[in-house]
């Protein structure tokens, strides 16, 4: 009995969260920045940085 009702509740939480996501009020405008270091040892040591920036506007 306890294994159904665990699960009745996860199952109306998550239609709550389907139900969410599907609004209209969303957010048009995405923006990131992203920063990658990566280490190269061969003999020696050796490390490349990179940066990325990136924007979308959704119509």
């Amino acid at each position: 009995m306890n294994k159904l009702i665990t699960a009745f509740c996860l199952a109306i939480i998550s239609g709550v969260c389907v139900f969410a996501q599907t609004g209209e009020e969303y957010n048009r405008n995405e923006f990131f920045v992203g920063y990658s270091n990566q280490q190269v040892d061969r003999g020696e040591h050796t490390t490349f940085n990179g940066f990325e920036g990136s924007y979308t506007e959704i119509i």
